[in-house]
């Protein structure tokens, strides 16, 4: 008998306040003369060799889980002066190494589940990890980019959250605002800024998340998420040191997000 084909959809949260409208500020477009060049828009998932998109050559499940820092003690470790480091559980592990958190971005953030040594199965995370600060130093204000998005999400802290801190971002912050900004409806000129190749790999993926999706989620459109053509998986966070996307940024504001096949 052959297997029920599984369906995914984005899931409501009630322990997450509600979807922005498409207006919502912490997403914006990057800015760009002409058309994406071909390392910056989506390509097939399958012929991806995870260099620009992931720290590691094969899918996460074939790699042992780096020993990494407790994220609750995160925050008292020694500040070195000049070094902003990213919370243990959204860092990109060395090569070689899955993340240390599961998450399929195409879910939302309470489904996004930590690896722990000795455990067989990856535990959900509590308010307290939740809270903990996403940087140290904390600092008030984030931005992610990806090589395969033209947008970068910009990630304050989400007032009136049960994980929010009023003087900074926190891993809860991080986990909504890139949930919230991936549900987004894509407007026309967003998908014009691809190269009529690029946009049919979104198509195709639009159209596959929708065989799998609850009925009526055709009629919402293109979502951001469908340009990540399949790398659903979230696979860390490292630091952008150089480029145009630095400008009146400091060290440590700017994250590059690495994806995976979730």
């Amino acid at each position: 008998m052959p297997a029920k084909a599984k369906r995914v959809h984005f899931e409501d949260d009630s322990n997450f306040p509600p979807t922005p409208s498409p207006t919502f500020s912490n997403a914006s477009l990057l800015s760009s003369p002409g058309p994406l060049t071909p390392q910056h828009y989506p390509l097939p998932a399958s012929s991806l060799q995870y260099g620009p998109y992931s720290p590691y050559g094969a899918p996460p499940k074939q790699f042992a889980h780096a020993q990494v820092q407790s994220p609750l003690a995160f925050g008292a470790a020694p500040y070195a002066a000049g070094q902003v480091s990213m919370n243990p559980l959204l860092a990109a592990p060395p090569p070689g190494y899955a993340p240390p958190l599961s998450w399929n971005l195409t879910r939302p953030p309470s489904s996004a589940a930590r690896f722990t040594p000795g455990s067989p199965r990856p535990a959900l995370l509590d308010a307290a990890l939740l809270a903990t600060p996403a940087t140290h130093p904390a600092l008030p204000a984030l931005t992610l980019i990806c090589d395969i998005l033209p947008w970068s999400v910009a990630v304050v802290p989400v007032g009136g959250a049960p994980w929010a801190r009023p003087s900074c971002v926190t891993v809860g912050d991080v986990l909504h605002t890139l949930y919230s900004a991936l549900r987004l409806a894509v407007n026309s000129t967003e998908l014009a800024h691809l190269p009529p190749d690029a946009q049919a790999h979104v198509q195709a993926a639009f159209r596959q998340r929708c065989a799998l999706a609850d009925a009526g989620e055709k009629a919402k459109g293109i979502k951001r998420v469908d340009f990540l053509v399949g790398l659903n998986g979230f696979a860390g966070l490292s630091m952008v040191t150089g480029g145009a996307v630095m400008k009146g940024k400091g060290l440590g504001e700017v994250w590059a997000l690495h994806l995976a096949p979730a």
